[in-house]
């Protein structure tokens, strides 16, 4: 899980609106959406499925927040299902196009990991091992 006290981690107001902090809890899973000034995080527990929230939902929080980078997290994620294959392959055709860049976050080793890896899908999206990752991803280093 991220942590909000971590420094690459600020939230851009104190003030928490249901745009800036959705919480979803549907069968054994949990979806939660936050930003920063620099991108929007979704995170995801327990098992990916039908619970996630729409894409149209997450292209609306991007425009409200000015958020060009969506960071997927699964990092607590127990498992995929092939509704959150497609759930996840919607996020990205539908933000990439709008200029929202999205990034994958699975820890290494993990059942969802070998998952989108055995379907290909590091082949067309950006996974990495931590949201720091996601977050320095393709900038230089001096």
């Amino acid at each position: 899980m991220w942590d909000a006290q971590a420094p690459w981690f600020q939230q851009s107001s104190t003030k928490e609106s249901h745009a800036n902090n959705m919480l979803e809890e549907i069968h054994n899973s949990k979806v939660r959406t936050s930003e920063d000034s620099r991108a929007m995080i979704i995170e995801v527990t327990g098992d990916i499925g039908r619970n996630a929230p729409s894409a149209e939902s997450l292209i609306r929080q991007a425009d409200e927040s000015k958020s060009r980078i969506a960071i997927v997290d699964l990092s607590k994620a127990e498992t995929i299902d092939t509704q959150g294959l497609e759930w996840l392959e919607q996020v990205t055709t539908t933000l990439e196009p709008a200029g929202v860049k999205v990034r994958v976050v699975t820890s290494e080793g993990s059942k969802v990991r070998r998952i989108l890896k055995l379907m290909r899908f590091d082949r067309f999206m950006v996974v990495l091992a931590t949201v720091f990752d996601a977050l320095t991803f393709g900038k230089r280093h001096k």
